[in-house]
């Protein structure tokens, strides 16, 4: 919906601030939580991914991401993208969970879901008009207007906060720095839906070539390229914040549509997911242990290192 894509940009570095402040105190974590019962993955992932939030809960002070996390999404994702877990889902999940570090991931989340308003608004309304609350509710501009009001509500009530995502626990105070994102975002997407006429302004907008180069690989392939392009010095390696719109920035260059295992596979959100890799913890450095697996055989590895880099 908006051709700037560094909307919200201020206040996300904002909530990155404000999960770094709770990390200091000791309030992000990470718990081991596993339901009693299981559910429809797909189903609660597409309304974690697509569905404006609407749902509320006790307000608390602190972060947490809980294995549950993982588990929705390797569930959810395990039949458009297998060798994720080849060598078992519940390994997988595990893997992914103890190699986690909670601040990044929920940092990460709201970036996220920033670039799914921005490049899948479409999306986003059509799953949020069929879920429950909204059943025969069709109208866009009732829809935006009753979410307004719910997340005024919400800012002004020290005994509510919305509840944003299965797995993740995020602040009141945080969660409601994203709220007033969501506010911005629709008030926007109103003046759209009714736009005025009055004090027209002499607009330059600049049209971004819609050509991309169609991959003829795999998604990890094309991943791999990105990596070793970064490692020779070639391309910089964009910041933890930064990851998210630098896959989203590579699949406006690329057409991954040969990639996709089916009709419904989503391309970008599972390159974007392939390319976050993992941060490991000791040496700061992102991994790719779960992609590149020892069976993999690499296609770049030839890609000379940049001879302007200084390796001295």
């Amino acid at each position: 919906m908006f051709l700037n894509l560094d909307f919200a940009q201020e206040e996300l570095n904002e909530i990155a601030s404000a999960i770094d402040k709770l990390n200091n105190e000791n309030k992000v974590t990470k718990e081991k939580f596993k339901p009693k019962n299981h559910f429809n993955y797909k189903y609660v992932y597409e309304s974690d991914q697509y569905c404006l939030p609407y749902s509320t809960r006790n307000p608390i002070s602190y972060c947490r991401l809980d294995r549950l996390y993982f588990e929705i999404f390797y569930n959810a994702e395990k039949d458009t993208q297998p060798f994720l877990i080849s060598e078992g889902i519940e390994k997988a999940i595990d893997d992914d969970y103890n190699d986690s570090d909670p601040q990044l991931i929920i940092s990460d989340y709201f970036f996220q879901w920033v670039n799914t308003l921005i490049l899948e608004y479409n999306k986003v309304f059509e799953v949020t008009k069929n879920r429950d609350w909204f059943q025969g509710i069709y109208d866009e501009e009732k829809l935006i207007i009753n979410h307004i009001n719910r997340y005024l509500h919400i800012l002004n009530s020290a005994e509510l906060q919305i509840d944003l995502c299965t797995g993740l626990l995020i602040s009141k105070e945080i969660s409601d720095m994203f709220l007033k994102i969501l506010i911005l975002f629709l008030t926007e997407r109103l003046k759209i839906l009714k736009p005025s006429n009055e004090n027209f302004k002499d607009l330059s907008i600049q049209k971004a070539s819609s050509y991309r180069f169609i991959w003829n690989g795999e998604q990890k392939e094309l991943c791999e390229l990105i990596i070793e392009l970064q490692q020779k010095g070639w391309i910089d390696e964009p910041s933890d914040g930064d990851l998210n719109r630098a896959g989203q920035a590579i699949c406006n260059l690329f057409d991954l549509s040969k990639t996709k295992k089916n009709e419904k596979s989503n391309s970008v959100n599972s390159f974007c997911q392939i390319y976050k890799g993992d941060r490991n913890k000791k040496t700061r450095v992102r991994e790719y242990k779960n992609i590149f697996k020892e069976t993999y055989s690499k296609k770049f590895s030839e890609i000379k290192l940049n001879p302007a880099i200084d390796t001295d």
